[in-house]
This record gives structure tokens, C-alpha cells and sequence, in this order.
């Protein structure tokens, strides 16, 4: 039976003009790119979101990428985004590469685990790299993960080890009781869609 709400949120979808952005997430492999994309789907309202879809190994490693979808009906169209989450292994950079062909916005992962800086740096070094040789000028928010666990750095020093730019805003999280997860993607959201109004 169709209620009035679901109604309402069809004809936003279906009747108003669609506008379509592309969030990545990045980060080394194990980083949460894939929990943080599971605890959203959860989080997000279900009548705006789409089912998410995972391709992963054996071991539970991202293959090529997972997706999500969400949509946020405004005034006078409905912004629709499309949430990849790229794989962080490091033999497969050409397909991480390829997935955030045409990025909008990257939410960057880090693990904010001391043991992993020199992983958190290299990947952010990738991301990098590619926006440059792209000549992508694309927002990015970093997310400090698993804020959870004993002996995480803060996001001060995650920071400090990735050498990010003091413009890129950096927020700790964790992915894994979801801990400030919403926020932060509400954040990177609003720094998308205020590139894409300046457009």
C-alpha cells in the first residue's frame, strides 16, 4: 500500500528535475570504506536510499567497488548521488582510478592506527596524484577511522601524517559503532553541493 509519505518522495523523484553527483570513497585497503558505506545505508532514510551493492573477495577485500545510492529532494529539483567506495588494495590502483573517474567529491579514510600511517600516506599520495594529472578540482573531506580503538591518533596527527592542506577539514569517526559516521558524511555533503552551486 503506498502511504502519503511515499508518495510525496516519488513525485520528488520522478517529477522534478535530476541533477546526479559522484562521491568516492578512498582510502588504503581495511581503512572502513566498506563499513562506513554499510552504516550509511542503515542510517540514511530507506524511502531515499537505494540497496546497497558489495563486490568483494574471498576475504571479505573489495574487489572493484561498492555502491550505494541516495537521493535529497530540494525546492526546485532532486539532487541524486551515486556513493562509490573504491577497492584499497595496492595492486589495484588502475581500477580505483578508474572508479573515481568523474569524482564530484572524495571522502578520503583514513586508519587512524599509528602502525598504518605509512599506508594512510601513501594512498592519500595516490588520490593526490590522480586529481592532478586529472585536473579534477573535487572537494575532500577525511575522516580519521576507528576513533574506537586504544592508541588511535587524533585527527590532528592523522593529519599531519597524511601533510594534508589546512583547507581539507579532517573529523575522527568510527565506522564500526558509527560513531559521528552520519555527521561527518553530512559535512562532506554539504562541501559537495556548495562546489556544485558555484559551478
Amino acid at each position: 500500500m503506498t502511504t502519503p509519505e511515499m508518495t510525496d518522495v516519488e513525485d520528488d523523484l520522478f517529477t522534478k528535475p535530476l541533477k546526479q553527483l559522484k562521491l568516492v570513497f578512498w582510502g588504503p585497503g581495511a581503512s572502513g570504506k566498506t563499513t562506513t558505506l554499510r552504516h550509511l545505508s542503515k542510517s540514511l532514510h530507506p524511502l531515499l536510499c537505494s540497496n546497497r551493492i558489495e563486490i568483494s573477495t574471498s576475504e571479505d577485500h573489495t574487489l572493484l567497488s561498492d555502491y550505494l545510492a541516495f537521493h535529497i529532494p530540494l525546492h526546485t529539483s532532486t539532487i541524486l548521488f551515486h556513493i562509490v567506495a573504491t577497492t584499497g588494495q595496492r595492486r589495484l590502483l588502475a581500477t580505483r582510478e578508474l572508479v573515481a573517474t568523474g569524482a564530484d567529491g572524495v571522502l578520503f579514510i583514513a586508519d587512524s592506527q599509528p602502525d598504518v600511517a605509512g599506508e594512510n600516506r601513501r594512498s592519500f599520495e595516490e588520490l593526490g596524484a590522480y586529481l592532478e594529472a586529472t585536473n579534477q578540482s573535487t572537494p575532500i573531506v577525511i575522516m580519521a577511522n576507528k576513533q574506537d580503538l586504544s592508541g588511535s591518533l587524533h585527527p590532528t596527527a592523522v593529519r599531519q601524517h597524511l601533510n594534508a592542506s589546512p583547507e581539507i577539514p579532517v573529523f575522527g569517526a568510527s565506522a564500526l559503532y558509527g560513531t559521528d559516521v552520519k555527521q561527518v558524511f553530512q559535512r562532506f555533503v554539504r562541501d559537495v553541493l556548495i562546489q556544485f552551486v558555484a559551478l
